[in-house]
């Protein structure tokens, strides 16, 4: 299982953000940097519909009982 580190500064600038861009950060930008540059987006490329299909979130199917 691969594992994502944060440092303080990055936790900090998290601190107070809405759940979408905490998930995007975390799970599509945060894995895809360069460590060697910290650069993200150049190789692999990062589009944005690669950023919306990554904060997508698949609606709930609720069933209701008459």
């Amino acid at each position: 299982m691969a594992s994502i580190k944060l440092c303080e500064a990055e936790m900090q600038a998290l601190y107070g953000l809405g759940y979408e861009a905490i998930a995007l950060y975390v799970m599509a930008i945060r894995p895809r940097m360069d460590f060697a540059t910290g650069m993200v987006g150049v190789a692999p490329r990062i589009s944005w519909q690669a950023l919306r299909e990554w904060i997508y979130v698949e609606p709930l199917l609720i069933c209701t009982e008459s």
